[in-house]
C-alpha cells in the first residue's frame, strides 16, 4: 500500500504518526509532500529532516509559496499513483489540486486540526466543499469539532472519523521523573520562580499580547515570583518575536523566549518546569503541549470557548475562564498559592487518565483502520 501525506514538513504530529505506523505496519510505504515548500520526502528523509525556520519577509514567503505550489503540482502529476492521499491540515489552496487528488489515489483522507476549520470564511467554506465531496474520510481529534463540522456539512456525517494523535513525549517526561529542579536546570530557568508558560508556539493565534497585558496587571509583589516563558521554537515570526520581546521588556516581568529547536528531552523539561500554562487562543483543538503539561502535573488555564469537552468527560483537572480579562486575578491567585506551598488544584489523577487516552498504543489502531479498513 502506498500513501502520500500532504502536510507541513515541520509537523511534529505527522512525524510521530508516521514513526508509529512504520513500527507497526510493514506493508505500508509512505511519501510526504509539503506543497508550500515544493519538497517531497520518504519517511527516512522526513524523520531525519531538521525543523525549518522561516526567516523570509512576507513578500518573499508569498513568492516562495506560489513557486512551490506549481512545483508540487508537477511533482504529484508525474509521480506514480497512490492508494491513499492523506491531507493533514486543510488549506483552501488545495482545492486547485482537485483534479490531481481525484485521479491520483483510490482514497482521499482529510484530517482537520482546528484553526484550518474554525477560521474559515463563509466563502472558503463553500470553496473547499468540493474536497470534502471527493474525500473518503474526514477525521477530527475530538468529538466536539466533529459535531461543529457536521452542523455546517450535514451531508458528510457518514465520512466523519475520530482519530486522536498519541503523545510520544510521555515516556520522555517519565524518564525525567517529574523533577522540576532538574527540568529548570536543563532549560536554564530560575529555580525559585513560578514558571508560567505562555502559549505553545510562535503563532499570532496564541494571542500573546493579550496574555502579556493580563500579566502586567498582576500585583507587583506577586510579579517578583513569576517567570514567563514563550515557546517560539519553530516557524518563528520575527515581527511577533520583536513585539513580544518589547512588551515583556516594558512589563518589568522576568522572561525568556525559547527561540531555537528543542530536543525531546528539552521539550519534556519544559512541560515539567511549567507550573502554569496559559492557552487561550480564539480557537483550537487540544494541543499536545497542553496535554503533556497536564500529564506532568502542571496547571493549565484555557478558555471555555474551546472544544475541550473530552477533558471534562474524563474528569481531567484544569481551569477554564470565560473571558481573557479573568487571567490576571486567576494567575495571581495561583502563584500566591504555589509560593505558599499550597495545592490550588488537585491534578494527580491527570497523569493516568491522559496516559489511557493518548498513549500511541491506544490510539494508533484508529489511524490504521482508515488505511486498511
Amino acid at each position: 500500500m502506498k500513501i502520500l501525506y500532504i502536510a507541513d514538513l515541520n509537523s511534529i504530529l505527522v512525524k510521530r504518526l508516521i514513526q508509529e505506523i512504520i513500527l507497526n505496519e510493514n506493508e505500508i510505504r509512505y511519501s510526504i509532500i509539503d506543497i508550500f515548500r515544493g519538497k517531497i520526502f520518504s519517511p527516512k528523509g522526513l524523520l531525519n529532516h531538521p525543523i525549518i525556520s522561516d526567516t523570509l519577509s512576507s513578500r518573499q514567503k508569498k513568492i516562495r509559496i506560489i513557486r512551490s505550489v506549481f512545483l508540487s503540482a508537477f511533482i504529484i502529476l508525474f509521480h506514480s499513483r497512490y492508494d491513499i492521499i492523506h491531507i493533514h491540515y486543510l488549506n483552501s489552496y488545495y482545492r486547485f489540486f482537485l483534479p490531481l487528488l481525484r485521479n491520483k489515489a483510490e482514497k482521499l483522507i482529510i484530517t482537520l486540526y482546528g484553526s484550518d476549520f474554525y477560521h474559515l470564511s463563509d466563502k472558503t467554506y463553500r470553496s473547499i466543499n468540493s474536497l470534502f465531496k471527493i474525500s473518503t474520510y474526514i477525521t477530527f481529534h475530538n468529538p466536539q469539532m466533529a459535531h461543529d463540522f457536521s452542523v455546517i456539512y450535514p451531508s458528510y456525517i457518514g465520512k466523519i472519523r475520530i482519530c486522536r494523535f498519541g503523545l510520544g513525549l510521555l515516556d520522555e517526561i517519565d524518564r525525567l521523573h517529574n523533577d522540576r529542579l532538574k527540568a529548570k536546570s536543563i532549560l536554564k530557568l530560575p529555580v525559585d520562580n513560578i514558571i508560567v508558560c505562555c502559549g505553545h508556539s510562535a503563532n499570532r493565534r496564541e494571542l500573546h499580547h493579550i496574555i502579556i497585558k493580563q500579566l502586567q496587571g498582576i500585583n507587583e509583589n506577586v510579579k517578583k515570583c513569576l517567570f514567563a516563558v514563550f515557546p517560539f521554537t519553530y516557524n518563528i515570526n520575527s515581527d511577533l518575536y520583536n513585539q513580544v520581546n518589547k512588551l515583556m521588556n516594558d512589563s518589568g516581568i522576568r522572561f525568556k523566549i525559547l527561540d531555537s529547536h528543542l530536543s525531546d528531552k528539552e521539550v519534556a523539561a519544559l512541560r515539567i518546569a511549567s507550573d502554569i500554562m496559559i492557552s487561550v487562543p480564539s480557537s483550537d483543538q487540544m494541543t499536545a503541549s497542553m496535554l503533556e503539561t497536564l500529564y506532568a502535573g502542571g496547571i493549565v488555564i484555557t478558555g471555555e470557548w474551546l472544544p475541550y469537552d473530552l477533558l471534562d468527560e474524563n474528569k481531567i483537572a484544569y481551569i477554564r475562564i470565560k473571558r481573557h480579562e479573568e487571567l490576571t486575578r486567576k494567575i495571581e491567585s495561583l502563584i500566591l498559592s504555589l509560593v505558599n506551598g499550597e495545592n490550588p488544584l488537585e491534578t494527580t489523577q491527570n497523569k493516568q487518565i491522559i496516559k489511557e487516552l493518548f498513549k500511541w498504543e491506544v490510539v494508533l489502531q484508529d489511524w490504521i483502520n482508515l488505511y486498511v479498513g
